[in-house]
């Protein structure tokens, strides 16, 4: 019973396997579409096929930096005029510091880094700080583990460390924007030759 237990697990990792690295160039190319109408179907899924994926990598990183830049205006502004959710929680978290300047200084730290990535000025130093600010919404798990925890289990989250956990998704969003960082430059640089020839 085990060994046919595990070879039903080894079929499902293969054909997960296969799925995985399937694509719609793979289906079209496969012998799936036939005759004259298959043929034009496949030459039109993999056209629509490219057109999609260039238009993700065209937009999608411009799309993330303004969709990071609005959540963290929002979230400055809520924390500006005192209306913020969380207020309370980031006042607890460093309890060693005057809880309504600081709470209201991190709401402008907020709205500087979501101003900069809608502007997308200085980038290298937005997102540093975006990292800091990143960083430093962890400490609600060392200094508050029970506000995090369910009875401080690290496997059961609280509201408040589902709130804090879900920021491992800003990070990863803040590390392809820092991927891109380079690119932008070459195409400004390419961009202003450009311009000068042309004059």
């Amino acid at each position: 019973m085990i060994v046919e237990g595990w070879r039903g697990i080894q079929h499902l990792y293969r054909n997960a396997e296969r799925l995985r690295r399937c694509d719609i160039t793979d289906l079209a190319e496969s012998g799936l579409f036939r005759g004259k109408r298959g043929r034009r179907l496949a030459t039109l899924a993999k056209e629509v096929d490219r057109q999609v994926v260039r238009f993700m990598s065209s937009y999608g990183p411009t799309v993330l930096r303004f969709a990071l830049g609005i959540v963290f205006i929002w979230f400055g502004v809520l924390k500006i005029v005192g209306e913020s959710p969380v207020a309370d929680l980031v006042a607890d978290t460093v309890y060693w510091l005057p809880a309504d300047p600081f709470v209201r200084f991190l709401g402008v730290w907020e709205v500087t880094i979501g101003l900069g990535l809608i502007l997308g000025v200085a980038l290298r130093l937005v997102l540093l700080i975006f990292f800091l600010q990143m960083a430093g919404t962890f400490l609600v798990l060392v200094t508050q583990p029970g506000e995090a925890f369910e009875g401080r289990n690290p496997l059961l989250l609280t509201t408040e460390g589902e709130f804090v956990i879900k920021n491992l998704v800003l990070i990863a969003a803040g590390l392809v924007l820092g991927s891109t960082v380079r690119n932008r430059q070459a195409r400004n640089a390419e961009q202003q030759q450009q311009g000068i020839g042309s004059s």
